[in-house]
């Protein structure tokens, strides 16, 4: 069975509170200004200016958007020309290979008949 603390015996420090305001009132336009309309006024406010700021960032993100998009296509053109570059740089060594082969085996023998009288 839990233990019972006896509320008497307990010590208790004594506080006093602050007679300092922390902050202060928002100044209405009338004394009979009411406070729920003053609050539904400014959380009205604050709504249309988030709904700005919201389209906003839409309008920059679809703008991001549409760069990213034009880089990608860009980064892609870049790709396919520099692999027909290559592929054009390829069949361009094989045909200078084959024909610098030709004329060596053409002209060999006739430097080694040359040389050779």
């Amino acid at each position: 069975m839990p233990k019972q603390i006896n509320p008497e015996n307990v010590k208790r420090e004594a506080s006093v509170p602050s007679l300092e305001v922390d902050t202060t009132p928002a100044p209405y336009p009338a004394s009979t200004y009411d406070f729920i309309m003053q609050a539904i006024w400014e959380i009205n406010r604050n709504i249309g200016s988030i709904q700005t700021s919201v389209q906003t960032l839409t309008n920059q993100g679809k703008d991001h958007s549409d760069k990213l998009s034009a880089i990608s296509h860009k980064v892609y053109a870049a790709e396919v020309l520099i692999g027909v570059l290559a592929s054009a740089a390829g069949v361009a060594g094989f045909l200078i290979w084959h024909l610098l082969s030709h004329i060596w085996n053409t002209l060999a023998p006739l430097v080694k008949v040359s040389i050779q009288r």
